[in-house]
């Protein structure tokens, strides 16, 4: 796990002092200057200063995966990197996601980090 962590700080440490916005496919998120990046258990905080110049938190899921490219960072977390391509259990979160609902607006969708 430490591995890990420290592969997503390093990621993540060209975001640093760069206006970004946060999207789930062409829908923005958020919008602004990422100020601070903290890992604390299994959630990524970015402190940005927004548009209006208020400083928020911004809490998100550590993803299954991350692919930087040079001018954003892509956290996705589709159910097929979670179960490692296991049939079985795809089906049986599917099931789930089908009984209660989809709980989360990242489960089974890419998030962008864009650097503008």
């Amino acid at each position: 796990m430490k591995k890990l962590l420290e592969s997503l700080q390093h990621q993540l440490d060209g975001l640093l002092q760069k206006d970004v916005a946060f999207k789930i496919g062409e829908k923005v998120l958020k919008e602004g200057q990422i100020i601070l990046i903290n890992v604390k258990d299994f959630y990524i905080i970015f402190t940005i200063i927004t548009k209006k110049g208020t400083v928020k938190n911004y809490e998100i899921p550590v993803p299954y995966n991350v692919i930087t490219t040079p001018k954003s960072v892509l956290f996705e977390y589709s159910i097929n990197h979670m179960t490692k391509g296991d049939i079985k259990t795809q089906k049986m979160i599917a099931a789930l996601i089908e009984k209660i609902g989809k709980k989360s607006k990242f489960l089974d969708n890419t998030l962008t980090i864009e650097s503008k």
